[in-house]
């Protein structure tokens, strides 16, 4: 037997690296396509490659691109050059758009002129930079419409931001403070206390509510509830973010508010992966977004039910899932493969890793499942030349090596590039570890953890994992690594993907930065704060709003049906300002659970779909019960203290003052007593008594 030819050998490492490419790769000669690789077919919904072979190239790409792409493919094959990477949007054969980054360049292919190309699926890139924009201008439209002052504070005590809340207590304008120190604001006896909050702010240090009275534009002082914490940006305190309620009537009154407590769901809709919690018996009693995208489910579908609706047919023993989650729920971690099926009717495998954790105090199961598809679909075959599989090689987005043993022997272009060398020779002869800090996030050794994890590409177990790299100048960057085993000729040698994942960092933590933001202003706002449909319903309400309607928890309040339950009259709601499609403030009576008036005053707005379609209603109610009790009950004074001089007799007088009593509280049983000073005697004038009437 001999040994196989360096084509042959060429022919087969091709092979393998587009066999194991997680990017789309394809040829297309004459305005179709004549190759594509199993990546490619699955990110055109295709069932296999040969389902697109001859489809005409223009066919896939979006009709706004269409026309740049004919001609970008005009000059790539009259100049012969490769084009730059271009953003674009394909169309599925499903009819979904997705969006890409491409890569072109000019090729032979059975002799004819041919263009190559490499593409990849950005479409979730795109989604979460979307997802970054609507999340920042919720906070924003959260600061502009909150009836408290909201400010940050920069290390050394100026003023950075202010809402418009600020102008409208105070009445300083905001550019008459910002970028000045915050002292000079703050009473001569509160400063202490205002530098001691201010200093643990910059040190991390949980602060408690705390009250300082503001100097007001007027000369009088305000007295102002603060609830402050540290500002952070990229891991570093930059000074003091805070929220500033304006309690001065409330501290006149004695009356005192309690704050919101934190919650989790920040963190729980921020996680790709899908999030469940589950009782004892397996039942949904929440989910994140995650698992709503991963089935096509809208997140009601799930509650009260187990997984046995999401279970492909025939494909997992539920027994043996149930009993997954019962030792889940005992205590001990459970991790196993298992097949949902989508709303669609898409079978597709997942990996399932179940913990036991807490739900507002209750003990639940805890499950994060990932789907797993693309690890498990299958791999198609392909054969090339030596030029192909260099033009391949040096022309991928990664930096792609291989490696003998722990040690480099070949690497492309792009690695230099992303590694910042100026040749190979700085690469090749090199371990993984000497491009690496000599510790990783986790604390690991840099050198025992690359060892593990090429100990087991080798053994036949494909690696992907997170792995922070360092490059020659020694600037570090967050990256993507796969190893796989492949074989040229008698020999076994790994081929290894980095690919550069700072960018994708960045914008998850900037998200994550976004919606902790969000979240914390909305959980630590006095007021209710709320989140409702058109139609009636609660979709997220905080504590505080819980309290002021007297529920007992949040899931009680999400389950009222708004009209009904909290409106004396159902037209009350149909009347109120969000109807009108303006944002203004308004007054109205509303009824608590137990079904006592309660007043309040509305700060709230409309959110629309991208087609302006309303979609929520997101607000904010204050409390003024007893702000009007205290205006009705001075109206009743200022009626009786009229009637003084209008009544004729004291007759009239004494049926005058009954009259406007009960106006402000029941008086069927009525009296009017006078004593007198020098004969020591009570005098009734005037008495009711609806039994003797």
């Amino acid at each position: 037997m001999t040994s196989p030819s360096g084509s042959e050998q060429s022919e087969r490492r091709y092979r393998q690296l587009v066999d194991l490419s997680p990017d789309a790769i394809a040829i297309h000669c004459q305005g179709k396509l004549v190759f594509i690789n199993q990546a490619g077919a699955e990110l055109l919904g295709a069932s296999s490659p040969e389902e697109l072979i001859g489809k005409p190239i223009i066919d896939i790409v979006h009709p706004d691109y269409r026309a740049s792409v004919i001609e970008r493919i005009r000059t790539i094959t009259t100049d012969g050059k490769k084009a730059p990477r271009l953003e674009e949007k394909f169309i599925r054969l499903d009819g979904k758009v997705i969006d890409v980054d491409e890569m072109a360049m000019p090729i032979t292919y059975l002799g004819m002129p041919a263009v190559q190309v490499v593409v990849r699926d950005i479409t979730e890139r795109k989604r979460a930079e979307e997802t970054l924009r609507e999340s920042e201008e919720r906070y924003r439209k959260l600061v502009e419409t909150a009836p408290e002052v909201i400010y940050s504070l920069a290390e050394d005590g100026t003023i950075t931001t202010l809402n418009p809340a600020f102008e409208s207590i105070t009445g300083w304008s905001c550019s008459e403070w910002l970028g000045k120190q915050f002292i000079p604001l703050v009473h001569p006896d509160d400063v202490p206390l205002a530098i001691e909050t201010f200093k643990k702010a910059l040190n991390e240090e949980k602060l408690p509510p705390y009250e300082l009275r503001i100097l007001s534009k007027s000369g009088e002082y305000i007295v102002g509830e603060f609830t402050s914490t540290s500002l952070i940006n990229k891991g570093k305190v930059v000074g003091e973010f805070g929220i500033a309620r304006n309690i001065t009537e409330r501290k006149h009154a004695q009356e005192m508010l309690a704050t919101s407590e934190e919650s989790y769901r920040g963190l729980f809709n921020s996680l790709d992966d899908a999030v469940y919690v589950q009782d004892a018996e397996g039942k949904f009693l929440d989910l994140n977004e995650g698992a709503v995208k991963m089935y096509g489910y809208p997140r009601e579908y799930f509650s009260g039910r187990t997984p046995e609706f999401l279970s492909a047919p025939g494909k997992n023993d539920l027994k043996a899932t149930m009993e997954a989650i019962q030792r889940a729920f005992a205590g001990e971690p459970q991790r196993f493969e298992w097949w949902g099926i989508r709303k669609n009717g898409e079978i597709f495998p997942k990996d399932v890793q179940l913990t036991k954790g807490s739900y507002f105090g209750k003990d639940v199961v805890i499950a994060i499942a990932r789907d797993i598809t693309e690890r498990k679909s299958t791999e198609g075959a392909l054969t090339e030349s030596e030029k192909r599989y260099r033009i391949l090689f040096e022309g991928a987005n990664d930096a792609i090596f291989i490696m003998s043993e722990d040690r480099f022997i070949e690497c492309n272009d792009m690695t230099l590039r992303i590694f910042g060398c100026e040749k190979k020779e700085d690469i090749i002869g090199h371990n993984p570890w000497n491009y690496s800090p000599l510790q990783q996030p986790d604390g690991s050794d840099s050198r025992e953890k690359a060892l593990k994890v090429i100990h087991a590409a080798l053994d036949g177990f494909p690696q992907r994992f997170y792995w922070k790299h360092n490059r020659k100048d020694k600037s570090l960057f967050d990256a993507e690594v796969s190893l796989n085993r492949i074989e040229l000729g008698d020999k076994i040698f790994l081929q290894a993907l980095v690919r550069d994942i700072t960018e994708r960092f960045q914008a998850e933590k900037a998200l994550r930065e976004s919606e902790e933001r969000y979240r914390s202003l909305f959980d630590r706002m006095m007021d209710g704060v709320y989140r409702s449909t058109h139609d009636g319903r609660f979709v997220d309400v905080n504590d505080a709003m819980v309290k002021m309607f007297g529920f007992s928890s949040k899931e009680e309040m999400l389950k009222v049906d708004i009209k009904k339950e909290l409106y004396f009259a159902h037209s009350d709601r149909d009347s109120l300002f969000l109807d009108t499609g303006r944002e203004k403030i308004e007054v109205f009576r509303m009824r608590r659970k137990d079904g006592s008036e309660i007043w309040v005053e509305d700060h709230g707005h409309y959110v629309h779909d991208e087609q302006g379609n309303i979609i929520f209603h997101e607000g904010i109610l204050r409390n003024i019960t007893e702000r009007m009790r205290n205006e009705v009950l001075q109206n009743a004074i200022y009626q009786i203290s009229q009637s003084t001089d209008k009544a004729f007799t004291l007759d009239d007088l004494y049926k005058s003052v009954h009259q406007i009593i009960g106006t402000v509280m029941p008086a069927n049983n009525f009296y009017i007593s006078l004593y007198d000073k020098e004969k020591d005697l009570i005098r009734f004038p005037y008495f009711i008594d609806e039994v003797d009437i």
